[in-house]
């Protein structure tokens, strides 16, 4: 899988977690409970759908390219820094990223 594919898989997945869970209001607690809640999302895919199990490993294994690319186009803000830093994700942005991708 490219890079993009797996980018845009994660930004789709993250949409739809906003979508679900609207208290979020737009943020997670860290890059951790941003992976975590990827996981369980494809996790379930994997139970509908054998095939599946692959496309999770590859999407998660470019998670963090994922999370830089997001960064570095304003998508997400976060403390680099710090491993537990709140995280917030520009809807709008989001959107209108996965659209040109």
């Amino acid at each position: 899988m490219k890079e993009i594919e797996a980018t845009k898989k994660i930004m789709t997945h993250m949409y739809f977690i906003l979508i679900e869970e609207s208290q979020r209001e737009g943020s997670f607690s860290s890059l951790q409970e941003l992976h975590e809640k990827l996981d369980s999302r494809l996790q379930k895919l994997i139970k509908t759908d054998n095939n599946s199990s692959k496309l999770k490993t590859e999407i998660l294994e470019n998670f963090m390219m994922a999370v830089q690319w997001m960064r570095d186009k304003g998508i997400i803000l976060y403390d680099s820094e710090d491993a537990n830093s709140p995280l917030l994700v520009i809807k709008e942005k989001l959107i209108k990223n996965m659209a040109k991708l």
